[in-house]
């Protein structure tokens, strides 16, 4: 007998004790996952978050401080991120827009700890996400980064692939917005998995090859859609819109995302039981045997419990 474990619906064998299959999905059930993220906190940010604020669609939105506190014309008013931004995320994008890779360690931490203090303070809530300028960074950049308390970071080096990353401080996007618009249907229609051991996510110690469903991260900025030449406003109404047609794809932030992954990998999964610990403060929805399951906090999910009823 096998079991087949999937996430995604993508199926793969393990020899366990039934044929019926576990396939892990998104928050409220949803197969896909989309991040929309935009850097630099231009004050045409302002259209981006009505576009998404139409749609019911989220963002995440990286700021460099300097800009703010110097009150640039240029730039969302520091006094004003916490109104614009209601129901998106704020990430950290530095103080002043330089390579973090080149710093020494005191003004790495400067960069990593002062921006991330300013934009709390303003929006009276705690900030995770970071974005590296020019998506640059190194091993110190990394792990200074998480002693400042950033849980995921994103970089600038597109893979073209709907997958989450290995690290979520080294965080690779799909693509360029602009390219995620140009080639909408790829993300919509297409439900190619990128399949990783079971063991190398979640650390546990069954050998279960397994896949994710799609996640699409995109990055870019206010001020693509002001080039005579390139996207307008309009263009991304259209990729919204197209989005917001279907029920299948959960909008999310950087730090959403990272915490369902987290709580994932938090789950303890023997041959029968699918565990999510008390500690854990987030559900996880799967489906199993043709039918739509969540487990909550402190619950245990049964495989045969289940076939036996």
């Amino acid at each position: 007998m096998g079991c087949l474990i999937t996430f995604g619906g993508y199926k793969y064998n393990h020899r366990l004790t039934t044929t019926k299959d576990v396939h892990f999905l998104y928050p409220e059930a949803k197969s896909k996952a989309l991040i929309l993220s935009f850097d630099d906190g231009n004050i045409l940010d302002t259209q981006i978050v009505s576009t998404l604020n139409h749609y019911h669609l989220k963002g995440t939105f990286f700021l460099h401080t300097a800009p703010l506190i110097q009150s640039s014309q240029k730039h969302i008013p520091l006094k004003l991120i916490a109104q614009l931004y209601d129901g998106h995320e704020v990430g950290s994008h530095g103080v002043s827009h330089l390579r973090l890779n080149e710093m020494n360690d005191s003004l790495l931490w400067y960069e990593l700890n002062s921006s991330k203090d300013t934009l709390e303070k303003y929006l009276n809530k705690a900030v995770y996400s970071l974005a590296y300028p020019f998506g640059d960074y190194n091993s110190k950049t990394i792990e200074m980064a998480k002693q400042a308390g950033y849980t995921n970071a994103r970089s600038i080096s597109n893979t073209n692939l709907f997958k989450p990353p290995v690290d979520f401080l080294q965080w690779h996007p799909t693509c360029a917005l602009s390219e995620a618009i140009k080639n909408r249907e790829d993300f919509l229609n297409t439900d190619l998995p990128w399949v990783r051991n079971l063991k190398s996510i979640l650390g546990q110690q069954l050998n279960i090859p397994y896949s994710w469903s799609k996640m699409q991260y995109t990055w870019g900025h206010a001020t693509d859609f002001s080039n005579p030449s390139g996207l307008k406003i309009d263009d991304f109404e259209v990729f919204c819109s197209a989005i917001k047609s279907q029920n299948n794809i959960w909008s999310c932030t950087s730090t959403e995302a990272t915490s369902y992954f987290q709580s994932i990998q938090k789950l303890i999964i023997t041959k029968y039981e699918i565990a999510n610990p008390v500690e854990n403060t987030q559900s996880v929805w799967f489906s199993f045997a043709d039918k739509e399951y969540v487990i909550q906090p402190g619950e245990t999910f049964s495989i045969h419990e289940t076939l036996n009823k």
